[in-house]
């Protein structure tokens, strides 16, 4: 083999050698371009899509969780009002009978006091109310007013609703009693 043989083997491989770079670079380069610019927007996209879902659902159920907070203390404040307004309304009831001299009127106002009273849950004044009823119902002959008498059973029957742990069973057995034995005896 001659020299000039040789060097053209020799520059027959380096073109060959450098060809083969160049298409396995450019190769490279289209991939990498391929990636850079299709794959990882669609991968960057689907990845922040994700992340979106997940806040967005983080975000509603922020938002679910505060509205329940919102109503349970709304329903607790309407309780409370509620309790209030009742009350309130027991003393005007409560004040009525004290400050009236006919016996129906304050049996009638007492029992509606008693009514509400226990739906405001105030012990006390349920107590003195059933004290007063009692009293009061020993001084009535009858009960001839049929309101009078839808009330009487409305309220036995609030008092059997909010009698827990019979705490009210006394009194309520004592009430019955008085106005079976001295107002209702000729009941049918």
């Amino acid at each position: 083999m001659d020299i000039n043989e040789g060097f053209n083997l020799i520059k027959e491989f380096y073109d060959n050698a450098w060809h083969t770079l160049i298409i396995i670079v450019s190769g490279a380069a289209a991939a990498m371009i391929i990636i850079m610019g299709v794959v990882m927007p669609l991968l960057l996209q689907w990845t922040q899509n994700r992340r979106e879902k997940k806040e967005i659902q983080e975000i509603r159920n922020i938002a679910k969780e505060t509205i329940e907070n919102k109503l349970i203390e709304i329903e607790k404040r309407f309780f409370e009002l509620e309790k209030d307004i009742n009350f309130t309304t027991g003393g005007v009831y409560y004040v009525q009978a004290f400050h009236s001299d006919i016996p129906i009127i304050r049996f009638y106002s007492y029992l509606s006091a008693l009514n509400v009273f226990l739906k405001a849950d105030s012990v006390k004044y349920i107590n003195k109310t059933f004290s007063f009823l009692i009293e009061n119902a020993k001084q009535i002959n009858e009960i001839k007013d049929e309101e009078v008498k839808e009330t009487y059973k409305k309220v036995i029957k609030t008092v059997e609703k909010y009698n827990i742990d019979d705490i009210y069973t006394d009194r309520l057995n004592e009430l019955r009693r008085t106005i079976e034995n001295s107002v209702l005896p000729n009941r049918q």
